[in-house]
C-alpha cells in the first residue's frame, strides 16, 4: 500500500487528532513530529514530544495513558503517512 505524503505540520495535526481521541488524552495541546532515518536510510518520522494542559511531568499517573496513546498513534499513522521532507 502506498503511503500518503504529508508535510510536518499536517502530520502533527493528524497525530494530535488521533491522540486526543484516546482515553485520558483529551487535554493534549500539541504534538511534535520529527524526521528519523530508518535502518534502510529511508526517512520516516516519529512523535517526539507531546504537551498537555496541566502537564505535571513524568511522575503524573496519567502519563502511562499518554505513553500508550503516543505509541498506538505512531504505529497507526506510520502505516498510512510518510513525512514529506521537501
Amino acid at each position: 500500500m502506498r503511503k500518503v505524503s504529508l508535510f510536518k505540520r499536517e502530520l502533527e495535526q493528524a497525530a494530535l487528532v488521533e491522540i486526543r481521541a484516546l482515553y485520558g488524552c483529551e487535554g493534549v495541546t500539541s504534538v511534535t513530529v520529527d524526521p528519523v532515518a530508518d535502518a534502510f536510510c529511508d526517512f520516516n518520522w516519529e512523535i517526539t514530544a507531546v504537551r498537555r494542559n496541566g502537564d505535571r511531568g513524568p511522575a503524573d499517573p496519567a502519563q502511562r495513558d499518554l505513553d500508550r496513546a503516543v505509541t498506538a498513534t505512531h504505529k497507526k499513522l506510520r502505516q498510512v503517512y510518510a513525512l514529506r521532507i521537501t
